[in-house]
């Protein structure tokens, strides 16, 4: 079984305990779970196997959570003219997905650094519910170009748009005031 997988199956069991020991590890094994999952699976795309490794270790946690928020934004939008009925099933997994990371990022921030209040057992086991079913969204998306192009997103890079003109070092931008 895959790490991921492994992870997953341990929130799970962990989450059926009642102390807040067993439920910030659940929350936060859960997170992890869907972290690696989407590491995996962009990794995978890599043709070389034995630099995967390397590959997964070069996300970040803040920019998947911005890349993430920005595909929920994007979907958003989508959201408000028809499209195909392909694609729409295509953005509401992705939706999921992506959602899910956010969320499950945020209860796992609160489990890990924020001991002062007591983690809800029911919220706990809703992330984790959520995390399988996120899992499950990926799985039905996993080849559709939208779901590649997020995984790429998860890098953190941002992409340079035909306009955006790079200044050679030394030189002000255009407009700019000299000193």
């Amino acid at each position: 079984m895959a790490y991921h997988d492994d992870l997953r199956a341990l929130a799970r069991e962990l989450a059926a305990g009642t102390d807040q020991a067993r439920l910030r590890r659940a929350a936060s094994t859960a997170y992890y779970a869907l972290f690696h999952l989407l590491i995996a699976e962009a990794a995978g795309n890599w043709t070389r196997s034995r630099f995967r490794a390397r590959i997964g270790r070069c996300f970040d946690h803040g920019p998947m959570k911005a890349a993430s928020e920005a595909k929920m934004a994007q979907i958003r939008s989508t959201f408000q003219r028809p499209r195909p009925v392909g694609e729409e099933r295509v953005d509401l997994h992705l939706w999921t997905v992506a959602n899910t990371f956010v969320q499950a990022q945020q209860l796992r921030n609160q489990a890990d650094y924020n001991l002062e209040a007591d983690l809800d057992p029911v919220a706990v086991n809703e992330l984790v519910d959520e995390v399988e079913q996120a899992f499950e969204a990926w799985y039905e998306i996993r080849e559709e170009d939208s779901a590649q192009e997020y995984l790429v997103s998860l890098f953190g890079a941002r992409e340079k748009r035909p306009n955006d003109q790079k200044q050679p070092p030394g030189r002000p931008a255009p407009g700019a005031t000299q000193p």
